[in-house]
């Protein structure tokens, strides 16, 4: 992963349409328990619906959840594992970005 592909990511998934469980399920080949799972450790956080059928995620929930696949295919971390990791990539990822801006990077 490079250290700007969020800023990238970001700006290509503003124009994307919330996603339904079922397209999350398809896109990251996972099933929906899966998904479930990383709703109630808030990897993910739908925006709309109250049953797992109705739920409406933001695109960038899209990419929060195919890490958290990618945590577990790879190294095995269980759903509240990976909630912690992504919380901190986040966290160091945007440390980096506030380092960037002081030090006047001109590609912020």
């Amino acid at each position: 992963m490079k250290r700007d592909e969020p800023a990238i990511e970001a700006e290509l998934l503003e124009a994307l349409e919330p996603v339904g469980l079922r397209e999350l399920c398809r896109v990251c080949d996972i099933e929906a328990e899966y998904v479930i799972d990383m709703v109630e450790v808030g990897v993910i956080e739908p925006h709309a619906g109250r049953r797992p059928n109705e739920w409406r995620f933001p695109p960038h929930a899209l990419i929060r959840l195919q890490r958290a696949v990618r945590l577990r295919r790879d190294l095995s971390v269980e759903p509240a594992g990976a909630a912690l990791a992504l919380d901190l990539i986040d966290e160091v990822a945007e440390l980096r970005r506030r380092l960037r801006r002081l030090e006047g990077d001109p590609t912020i």
